[in-house]
């Protein structure tokens, strides 16, 4: 369904006046279906993108928590969390594309550091056919 949906979204963009071939949503439901399925698309938009910021703060939080238990609240980690990222995304492109290789750094820190962790639990008798 999603490949079939694509498909039709792809054949039916049109340029924008401005010869642009920027794309957005809410501006294809509007070009094709009117001003109200517009704004059921952005509402749809909303509701979906606070889904996933709220799963993104929460899930940081708790995989914060579980490798270093009692350091902060899971309160206090969300809030300085979104604070990072809420700074790192308003002061513009140019911080934000230095502060790409910061966060880059820091996932490969953590996923050495995962794989650091798991390999002490780690055996190999366990990949055996059962």
């Amino acid at each position: 369904v999603m490949c079939f949906t694509a498909l039709i979204i792809a054949k039916r963009i049109k340029l924008a006046p401005d010869g642009s071939n920027t794309f957005d949503i809410p501006s294809f439901f509007s070009q094709e279906l009117g001003n109200t399925a517009k704004w059921i698309a952005i509402i749809a938009n909303l509701i979906l993108l606070y889904g996933v910021l709220t799963a993104y703060l929460s899930m940081i939080s708790i995989m914060i928590n579980t490798l270093f238990p009692s350091i902060l609240s899971g309160r206090t980690l969300i809030l300085l969390y979104f604070a990072l990222t809420g700074c790192l995304t308003m002061f513009g492109m140019k911080i934000l594309l230095k502060s790409n290789i910061f966060i880059l750094i820091c996932l490969w820190v953590c996923f050495f550091l995962l794989l650091f962790i798991a390999s002490k639990t780690f055996h190999p008798s366990y990949l055996r056919f059962a």
